[in-house]
């Protein structure tokens, strides 16, 4: 399950159609991208690139980068995997610690580090033989493959040049990014780390090297001629077919979004030139593929919201037949105070009341306030939909409920004039209106009880699509013992219900000397599912939180929009006063709202576009 569980790509091997040209990056856990987010890692950056680099081309990257294992763990699932998928093109990023063959089998090399790679090492005839079967394979399948050394240590000088000596011996491109980044990139190396407790690159780091990497891949691979649909046209049928043909539409629209994001960039440029690039109705295509991305989720979310309903009856009935004991007991008392407001039966009517010594506690009878009929109209008039289940017959049994509530609220209000003066009343018909209020907020209160159990995932749709979730975990230290250094695997787990996908696990390396750190993890979007949050138990490190030196504070989760704007309210979990420390938080069949409250403002239509500055300095690619 690890290996499933720790690969990005999406896809598996479901084809694409044909006017999709499908490029996949393969490597270790910096093309997986330890230590950044889904959209930060290299695979992302260079699906964004691409797509920019050939204007008249629909370019789809596969991440099926592993965190551990070497560059055969790599390369010879991928050799198996072109036999079955069609490729245009691979990246294949390689570091330094991929050199030793069998190293994750459990065998222990003597000196430690990486010189078996060169002339007078050991393993260089694996090297050798495996980079020529890289060019071998790459010639048979007609595939336009880049070997890359993604590094930014100086250390790794010289295994850099035993690689690229042997790229060179059988014609396969090579990227040397030690270069690259020291030189051209005009940027510190510090820059360029994920995060104080993890060496691995950073999303500047991949920026960075996709734009270097697909100039490579620009000046070596001419993709097939796109046909002469415009673009936008061709995006549209492409997502439809890719739908069709399995693939989940999240993913797909996702995927969509970004090309849209570079082509509109590229458009923009070519304003007024002349070019034989036809890119069509972008924005109609946007518009085409938004809807049909809020007619998915909203499918989704009907889905989820009947599991629910089916999962929870017994508890929704339970609510929805108090909330009717409570509204017939309300149905008669709004009749009594119709029609037998007279002294002598309201008075004998409450002293049937207070004999029964029910009504007559005080905390039933609350004091009456001047603007009660403008609180009955007021809760008359809030819409509260259960959810869009159709005909599901708990829906039509609360909507039948609502209606009862909403006509003696008014009947009520009919009576009272606008400013009320209890005071004036006589006193025991001020207690059956004392009674009717008490009934009223009973009445409520199970009408607003059934609505936070059942309308979650009800709330309207959110303005712009949603494809992430948000994990932020925050870590304490008990600041009243010594420091202890450390790196602790702080983990995510996501078991999906809705939408269905396989399980999802990320890890980011944790600092065991902060005295406070936030984490945030960003996974696939989830709407209802297994999700557990912590430190494994195979971490020695999470003793220390069983022993309360470290200890998980806070855990919000939410869906997050593209610009980071998350949804309102998000889950939250704190531990309670006095709980005893737990290095595994376990959330069974949590539902996450993908509805945003909050609107985006002066969006720029690319990530690209929003990053100012920080790579101005970096080499321009295209004119």
């Amino acid at each position: 399950m690890a290996a499933l569980a720790e690969t990005r790509d999406v896809g598996s091997s479901l084809p694409l159609p044909d006017t999709v040209r499908r490029v996949c990056c393969i490597g270790d856990s910096i093309t997986y991208g330890q230590g950044v987010a889904p959209r930060q890692t290299l695979a992302a950056h260079i699906a964004r690139f691409a797509n920019m680099a050939y204007p008249d081309q629909l370019v789809w990257v596969d991440n099926r980068g592993q965190s551990s294992g070497n560059i055969w763990h790599s390369w010879v699932p991928f050799a198996r995997l072109v036999e079955e998928v069609r490729y245009d093109a691979a990246i294949f990023s390689i570091c330094h610690n991929d050199s030793q063959i069998f190293e994750s089998n459990s065998v222990r090399y003597p000196d430690g580090d990486s010189r078996s790679w060169l002339r007078d090492g050991g393993l260089a005839v694996t090297l050798r033989r495996t980079i020529a079967d890289l060019a071998k394979t790459a010639s048979e399948r007609d595939l336009c493959l880049v070997l890359n050394f993604y590094t930014l240590w100086d250390s790794d000088a010289p295994l850099i040049e035993a690689v690229a000596r042997e790229c060179a011996s059988v014609g396969l491109p090579f990227v040397d990014l030690l270069r690259f980044m020291k030189e051209e990139s005009g940027l510190s190396i510090a820059e360029f780390v994920a995060s104080p407790f993890d060496g691995h690159p950073s999303d500047s780091a991949h920026h960075a090297a996709a734009r270097r990497i697909v100039e490579e891949l620009k000046g070596r691979w001419r993709p097939l001629s796109a046909g002469d649909a415009p673009v936008a046209e061709r995006l549209v049928a492409a997502c439809d077919q890719a739908v069709r043909d399995g693939w989940s539409p999240d993913d797909i629209f996702h995927w969509a979004f970004l090309v849209l994001d570079a082509k509109e960039i590229i458009a923009r440029r070519r304003r007024g030139k002349t070019g034989a690039v036809s890119f069509g109705d972008l924005a109609a295509a946007r518009a085409a593929i938004d809807d049909r991305y809020h007619r998915w989720i909203a499918d989704r979310k009907a889905a989820t919201q009947a599991r629910l309903l089916y999962e929870r009856r017994d508890e929704l009935w339970t609510l929805l037949d108090r909330a009717y004991t409570s509204i017939r007991n309300l149905d008669e008392m709004t009749f009594v105070l119709e029609h037998f407001q007279d002294g002598p039966i309201a008075t004998e009517l409450w002293g049937a009341l207070d004999r029964a010594g029910y009504f007559n506690q005080a905390e039933r009878l609350q004091k009456l306030s001047p603007d009660l009929k403008a609180q009955f109209l007021e809760r008359a008039a809030v819409a509260l939909p259960h959810s869009a289940t159709g005909v599901d017959p708990i829906g039509e049994a609360f909507g039948q409920l609502r209606r009862d509530l909403d006509a003696d609220l008014r009947r009520l209000a009919a009576l009272l004039p606008e400013k009320f003066r209890a005071e004036a009343l006589d006193p025991d018909l001020r207690r059956l209106w004392q009674v009717a209020h008490y009934l009223v907020n009973a009445s409520w209160t199970y009408v607003l009880e059934f609505k936070r159990a059942t309308a979650v995932t009800g709330l309207g749709l959110p303005d712009q699509p949603v494809f992430f979730t948000t994990v932020d975990v925050r870590v304490e230290r008990d600041k009243s013992r010594a420091k202890r250094d450390g790196k602790f695997s702080l983990t995510v787990e996501m078991d999906y219900i809705e939408p269905r996908r396989p399980r999802r696990c990320s890890m980011l390396w944790a600092g065991a000397d902060q005295d406070a750190y936030m984490y945030r993890f960003e996974m696939p979007l989830l709407l209802l599912g297994d999700v557990g949050v912590g430190v494994p138990a195979w971490d020695d490190l999470h003793k220390r939180f069983l022993d309360g030196e470290l200890r998980l504070a806070r855990v919000e989760i939410s869906n997050c929009l593209p610009d980071g704007l998350r949804a309102i309210p998000p889950f939250v979990w704190e531990p309670a006063p006095g709980a005893n420390s737990i290095h595994w938080l376990k959330l069974d069949h949590l539902l996450v709202p993908a509805d945003a409250s909050e609107k985006p403002s002066n969006r720029s239509s690319s990530p690209l576009e929003r990053k100012q500055g920080l790579f101005d300095r970096v080499r321009r690619l295209w004119n």
